[in-house]
């Protein structure tokens, strides 16, 4: 059936392709080619069409739709990417199977998809991805360990905003839609000497948003509980004193004040009955200093220094509902992440290139949780509380080095390597209050070790216009530390490292005189001692952990496309096939038999279709559709089969922009975030649900 299926889509894809190839030939003298894009993720920055590894690049001609607003919202035109809710944003993400689902408390902030935005490390912090003043968004398949290292097993998005340019530049928008939804931004950037603009300059970006979050609670009549407040801003600097000197800073502040409403003990859509409704709040702040000599026109010195800090609170109603017996749970989050790299890099531009670094990253965690059960009034239905307090630390030295030969004019191999001593210390408190009697208990652990990782490359060119590539990478997962919370003996304290082998083979091509770019990657990846996230409970006492199972196998592909089909018509489509499953294992709760793995839809495509004519008019649909998948190792429900279809239509009118956009306009019910455990009513399945249909308007003025 799957089969049937697949081949229909294949079809499908190849019919509207044909159909609308005449458009193409009534300008085949018009010079309207494909823009080049620069993937900037990789250790070598290189074009997307001469990438030798499975990456997606959104670029800023699709992310000035309006139905972008956050990096969640790109989630189904990136092919093999997940995202999991259960938060007011999505903040974790999955790509070919792997990534983690949450952070409850025991679970650790080590993560198998890295979030860069610039160069700040936003991993497990996905809530501040609005894609304010952004130029494209990268997505990176695979292990990414030779560039890396250990948060990259999975792969890596990078969200790069809009640098400081010598010439004035900006614009102004307002957004208003459905659910009382409101948002301005405005950016702006320029020289700071009008003298010499080339020395001097800079770019900086402000926004606030407004949204209802589309739940009603009918205990407390508000029509908010869930709304989302969010202000975000970026100033980045650029200074070049000299041909030879250029200094690129940065200062990032998000502050998102979001409520956290979405789950119903019975069952409705949008409606939830909790009395005490819960957030879900981040204040994040970020610096980064980046400084690039070029000794000499081959060799270039360059240091990357950042700082973040981000304090978070996740709270929520654990009863969803306004009973006497009221379950509570909240967790605090203190997190700084300091890093490090400096690294030479010799670039003969034929025969010969090489780069060598350093790399140094400390990150520490302070987790305080607070749990109630029972009657707050103090009643008889008062059953106590938990308190747990934790320090997650983490110390991370790599050395790393990427080299390429070429044997021909046509053909380099590439070698990437990288050794990373990773050290992990963490402490744990839990203090119970219990209504009969009361408990004081802890935990800590130590992991170190050194971790290799690396990548081998073979890229060989046809001719002029088509790139052959194969690859074997070896990436990891560092090993780690379970929480103390609600521990018991047969609970294990620590877990072990993780190892991956992944080949890919690849083509990248352009044809019709470089109107239509194609992108085709398979992929085969072996996991050993797989890290799987689990959990065993009920109601709101959960305990939270990582294990490790036996291997998983992941096996698919990627293929995506752009197409100028004329002056005025744009086609953008990809297509991603996956087969991830695991063998069986032993976890705290038995044996869990081999099965698919979580994360891992069989299949999911995009198209989106762009005119734009000379009276300035405009329009786009993007329709995207995916296959039902497991949610979660620890349970076998899955998330259903879903499609959707986005639109917009506007008007240009020299520097003024306006446009009417329409979001799930089929409004589909859908999941985000899929529990099946028992809450005082016996196992159950739960679902939040994605945002439904929204209809809204943005005006844009440009200069």
């Amino acid at each position: 059936m799957k089969a049937k299926i697949m081949k229909n889509l294949v079809a499908g894809v190849t019919s509207l392709l044909l159909t609308t190839a005449p458009l193409r030939a009534v300008e085949s003298d018009a010079i309207i080619d494909l823009p080049v894009t620069v993937v900037t993720g990789e250790l070598w920055q290189s074009e997307l069409q001469q990438t030798t590894a499975s990456v997606s690049v959104v670029g800023a001609s699709t992310l000035v739709s309006p139905t972008y607003q956050h990096l969640e919202d790109l989630t189904t035109a990136l092919p093999n990417l997940t995202t999991t809710g259960g938060s007011s944003r999505a903040r974790y993400f999955q790509v070919r199977g792997i990534g983690e689902n949450s952070q409850f408390e025991g679970e650790t902030p080590d993560a198998a998809v890295a979030l860069l935005v610039d160069d700040l490390d936003f991993t497990g912090l996905g809530s501040i991805g609005t894609l304010l003043d952004v130029r494209q968004v990268e997505l990176l398949r695979g292990p990414q360990a030779g560039a890396f290292g250990a948060n990259a097993a999975g792969g890596v998005i990078r969200i790069v905003s809009e640098d400081p340019t010598p010439f004035w530049s900006g614009y102004a928008q307002g957004t208003v839609g459905s659910d009382g939804l409101a948002s301005g931004a405005v950016a702006v950037g320029g020289p700071l000497s009008e003298a010499q603009p080339e020395v001097l300059s800079f770019r900086v970006a402000l926004q606030k948003l407004r949204h209802d979050g589309y739940h009603t609670n009918r205990v407390t009549g508000r029509d908010d509980t869930n709304e989302r407040d969010e202000r975000q801003a970026r100033l980045k600097l650029r200074w070049k004193p000299t041909e030879r000197w250029q200094w690129d800073a940065t200062l990032f502040a998000a502050d998102m004040d979001n409520g956290y409403d979405v789950f119903s003990m019975d069952h409705r859509a949008f409606e939830t009955a909790s009395d005490e409704p819960g957030r879900d709040e981040q204040e994040s702040r970020g610096a980064s200093l980046k400084g690039q000599f070029h000794a000499s026109d081959r060799l270039t010195v360059t240091s990357k220094s950042a700082w973040m800090q981000s304090d978070s609170l996740y709270s929520y109603d654990a009863d969803w509902t306004d009973a006497s017996y009221a379950g509570f749970l909240a967790t605090w989050r203190d997190r700084k992440v300091l890093t490090q790299e400096l690294r030479l890099d010799w670039d003969a531009r034929s025969a010969l290139r090489w780069t060598a670094g350093v790399y140094v990253q400390t990150l520490d965690e302070d987790t305080d949780v607070l749990y109630r059960d029972g009657d707050p009034t103090g009643g008889p239905w008062d059953y106590g509380q938990v308190d747990v307090n934790s320090a997650y630390a983490t110390d991370t030295v790599a050395l790393f080095g990427q080299m390429r030969l070429e044997w021909t004019e046509a053909t380099r191999l590439v070698l990437g390597l990288r050794h990373e001593w990773h050290d992990v210390d963490f402490d744990s408190q839990a203090a119970e209050q219990g209504y009969y009697q009361d408990y004081v208990f802890s935990g800590s652990s130590r992991q170190d070790g050194a971790l290799i990782g690396g990548k081998l490359t073979l890229e060989h060119n046809l001719d002029a216009s088509t790139l052959l590539f194969a690859s074997l990478a070896r990436g990891y997962k560092a090993a780690g530390a379970n929480s103390a919370t609600f521990t018991t003996p047969e609970l294990p304290l620590v877990y072990d490292s993780e190892e991956l082998w992944n080949v890919e083979l690849g083509l990248r091509s352009w044809l019709q005189e470089e109107r239509l770019s194609v992108q085709l990657t398979g992929f085969y990846l072996l996991r050993k001692d797989a890290q799987l996230r689990d959990s065993v409970g009920a109601g709101g006492f959960f305990r939270y952990l990582t294990v490790n199972g036996e291997d998983a196998r992941h096996f698919g592909m990627e293929a995506e496309l752009q197409w100028k089909l004329s002056r005025h018509w744009d086609l953008v489509a990809g297509l991603s096939l996956l087969d991830a499953e695991r063998d069986g294992y032993t976890d705290p709760g038995g044996w869990v038999p081999e099965r698919k793995l979580a994360n891992a839809p069989s299949w999911q495509y995009h198209l989106n279709l762009s005119y734009q004519a000379e009276s300035g008019v405009f329009g786009s649909v993007f329709w995207s559709a995916r296959d039902s998948y497991y949610e979660s190792n620890s349970h076998t429900e899955k998330r259903d089969a879903m499609q959707l279809l986005h639109a917009t239509v506007g008007y240009r009118l020299g520097n003024w922009e306006w446009s009417l956009w329409g979001k799930n306009l089929l409004d589909k019910q859908y999941a985000s975030r899929v529990f099946y455990f028992d809450n005082g009513e016996g196992d159950q399945r739960y679902e939040a649900l994605a945002d439904p249909l929204q209809i809204g308007t943005t005006l844009r003025y440009r200069f």
